[in-house]
């Protein structure tokens, strides 16, 4: 966990929360936009994007260890 929250803390503050609200506290898209104000659809690519960069940051870590 400690690693996943230094790779989370390299994101925006607004990506971090997002993720934190979806995964943590399992919220749906629909909640977290209506409780941010923001599109759904925003709140989804944002998601994505997050997960993505998380992902390649974590593969980049493993390779170069």
């Amino acid at each position: 966990y400690k690693h996943l929250w230094s790779l989370m803390n390299q994101l925006p503050a607004r990506h971090r929360e997002i993720l934190v609200l979806r995964y943590f506290l399992d919220w749906r898209v629909n909640q977290i936009g209506e409780y941010l104000h923001i599109p759904e659809n925003t709140i989804s690519v944002t998601i994505r994007r997050s997960l993505q960069q998380l992902q390649r940051e974590w593969s980049e870590e493993k390779e170069e260890k």
